[in-house]
């Protein structure tokens, strides 16, 4: 076997974790310059995610690894810059950076004669592989609605993947704004620009109602207080 991983965020570093652990062959590709992916703020690929205020939603004791504990001072909900931090702790405890090739992208993945694949790298280099663990992540390419009449609306625009905080990349300090969807970034905007001293006015628009919960139930991260009873 001989395995291509695209990506180094959180699931190329552990698959190809898991891959070394059985001596399985591979190569990994990230298009930037570090681990981390969408967890990568400012990341130079442009395809990051994350906003300057981004908090975890799932509490430390979740999201950790089996095999590599947070480190004892992480607070129940980590700052983004802590989940970086996390990811290339991992990356480097196991020795995975040396098979990572950085800034070098995959163009194509078409399936070979033989079942395998055959993979064009940004390089333009192309490699012959059995297996292809496509690791890419699903945050990197916002999607807006198309507007029934887009010339209606003279004011900014903005989809939450390119939101860094209220001052860019436009300025949203006192003015009337409406955050569309209910979903974990919409809230965390939502909220961030509701204080006094940011928006004017805040609206939040939904098609469905949800379902807001606390992060904390009695003191406690509110998802091991709900979580099933078969998970410890």
């Amino acid at each position: 076997m001989h395995v291509c991983i695209i990506g180094a965020g959180c699931s190329g570093i552990t698959t190809a974790k898991r891959l070394a652990e059985f001596g399985i062959s591979y190569d990994q590709f990230e298009l930037s310059d570090d681990v981390g992916g969408n967890w990568y703020f400012r990341n130079p690929n442009g395809r990051s995610a994350v906003y300057e205020s981004l908090h975890i939603d799932t509490s430390t004791a979740r999201l950790q690894f089996e095999d590599f504990p947070a480190p004892a001072d992480y607070p129940d909900f980590p700052h983004h810059t802590l989940i970086h931090d996390y990811f290339r702790a991992y990356v480097d405890a196991f020795d995975l950076r040396p098979k990572i090739e950085f800034n070098t992208g995959v163009e194509r993945a078409t399936r070979s004669a033989d079942g395998g694949w055959e993979v064009t790298l940004s390089t333009g280099e192309t490699r012959h592989y059995t297996d292809l663990v496509v690791a890419n992540g699903h945050h990197w390419r916002p999607r807006l609605p198309e507007w029934a009449d887009p010339e209606a609306f003279a004011g900014d625009l903005l989809h939450s993947h390119a939101y860094v905080n209220p001052f860019e990349p436009v300025e949203i300090r006192g003015r009337t704004v409406v955050v569309v969807g209910m979903g974990n970034s919409a809230m965390d905007i939502a909220s961030e620009l509701s204080s006094p001293w940011m928006a004017k006015k805040l609206y939040v628009s939904a098609r469905r109602g949800v379902w807001v919960l606390p992060k904390y139930r009695n003191g406690v991260a509110a998802d091991k207080v709900m979580a099933p009873p078969d998970i410890p």
